[in-house]
């Protein structure tokens, strides 16, 4: 059987001023908002459906009690535990959205999404960088057309190779996914690449703009002609160390490879074609034309450098006592005070993602309250609006009408601004109150009022031409 609500109104001047009077009360602080306009609308409130005045129950029964937790009670650490709840449920879902964005970009399944929520609240406590930027990376990398598996084993050497280069996490993404694409290499292999890079800027004139120039030119070519990242990393770190640009290295090196593959002859013997030379110009000219000569002769002088240095980066991945170059040189980096505070930050968001890491149950009563609260606002605004749509249909014909109508925009006017004091003071609880956007609803309160005070103007014009 349905329900019957008879709704008396009175147009009546005196009334009008009375509530918009309170209105205009409403507007000072948060608390204050929430207080005053839930006292002034309360015999409107009886209006609602039972489903939206038990929402507004349990709004103001959860304010007194999470406020209550905050500032402590009868035992002092009570605050402190609401206080570190509060906090991990913030986090919870700061990591929630982080990880949503890794979704819409990797489409993937709910075990991948496991395993790379894991791996980076994982890397999130152990390294400099937070679970959220190792979601960043995560991103990064599906975005370059790595698979959920590939990320899962590149995500800890590519942070290694950021942290040790001192470069961003999309530089550090898009350098080793190049490198190991460039090379053919598979993502298993990708910290034994991270290594040979960090290990080459350590033991070189390369750095990671230098390195990164070259290798993008040469490194195609390097693959196709049988020669290894470490050698060819080896003689780039040889030029550099000569004063060679690196956009000149790269292109010379590329040239090198080419026409030692058309001539058909090995680096080493026209190295030591060179070196035997009375004319080294004229020799490495004949070889490699003016664009390669220079370059040549410097890698063929230096050869023994050139082998002492890829020495040290194929043993990369055992240097630091087994760590590895790039983990090592990333540790040396925050051997230091203000390391030690990245870490422990780091080491503080892990903690709080333990507790809740946005699908725990603090994550799921504070989003269960909150869509119920909005769908329940949302369908009774729906409601007033239908109601007053039909006034304003009908009004201009029955003047009766357009006034009880505009009785009716005032009431809903009245409820608007009730709901408004309700995000308003769900925005001050701990954790639920991030849904809400405090400025902007304190604007939507103001415009309140102004149309609160327009329609009251054409109640009162109506009745004097009446």
């Amino acid at each position: 059987m349905s329900k019957q609500f008879i709704v008396e109104i009175k147009v009546e001047d005196g009334q009008a001023k009375t509530k918009l009077n309170t209105l205009n009360k409403d507007l000072g602080t948060t608390a204050t908002q929430a207080t005053k306009t839930g006292a002034a609308l309360n015999d409107s409130f009886g209006l609602l459906p039972g489903n939206v005045q038990l929402a507004i129950t349990r709004v103001r029964s959860l304010n007194v009690s999470l406020k209550a937790l905050a500032v402590g009670g009868i035992v002092a650490g009570i605050g402190a535990v609401g206080s570190l709840f509060a906090a991990a449920a913030r986090k919870g879902a700061e990591f929630d959205k982080a990880m949503s964005g890794v979704q819409a970009v990797t489409n993937a399944t709910e075990d991948e999404m496991n395993a790379l929520a894991s791996t980076a609240k994982r890397l999130g406590s152990t390294t400099e960088f937070t679970a959220m930027q190792v979601a960043e990376l995560e991103t990064e990398l599906a975005k370059l057309g790595f698979p959920v598996s590939d990320i899962v084993e590149m995500s800890e050497a590519t942070l290694n190779l950021a942290s040790s280069m001192g470069i961003g996490l999309g530089e550090a993404a898009a350098f080793t996914g190049s490198t190991l694409r460039a090379f053919g290499l598979e993502a298993t292999e990708s910290k034994e690449v991270i290594d040979i890079l960090a290990q080459s800027t350590a033991s070189s004139a390369l750095d990671f703009g230098k390195l990164n120039t070259a290798l993008t030119t040469v490194a195609p070519i390097a693959k196709t002609a049988g020669v290894s990242l470490s050698d060819t990393t080896a003689m780039l770190g040889t030029l550099a160390n000569a004063g060679f640009e690196a956009s000149t290295s790269g292109t010379a090196l590329r040239n090198i490879f080419l026409t030692l593959s058309k001539e058909g002859i090995t680096m080493e013997q026209a190295f030591a074609k060179i070196n035997s030379a009375t004319d080294k110009n004229s020799v490495a000219m004949e070889l490699f034309d003016k664009r390669g000569a220079g370059v040549a002769i410097t890698l063929a002088e230096n050869a023994d450098a050139t082998a002492d240095l890829k020495e040290q980066l194929d043993g990369a991945s055992e240097s630091f006592d087994g760590l590895g170059a790039a983990a090592g040189i990333a540790e040396t980096r925050l051997d230091n005070l203000a390391g030690d505070t990245t870490k422990l930050n780091s080491a503080w968001e892990g903690f709080l993602l333990s507790i809740e890491d946005g699908d725990g149950i603090l994550n799921r009563i504070a989003r269960s309250f909150t869509q119920e609260l909005t769908a329940s606002i949302e369908r009774f605004r729906i409601g007033l609006t239908a109601v007053t749509a039909i006034f304003d249909e009908f009004g201009a014909s029955f003047n009766v009408f357009e006034r009880i109508g505009n009785q009716f925009k005032k009431t809903a006017i009245l409820f608007q601004a009730g709901a408004t004091n309700i995000k308003l003071a769900l925005s001050g609880i701990p954790f639920i109150g991030d849904s809400f956007d405090e400025a902007k609803l304190k604007k939507e309160l103001k415009a309140h009022q102004t149309a609160f005070i327009e329609i009251d103007k054409v109640i009162k014009k109506r009745k004097c031409n009446t």
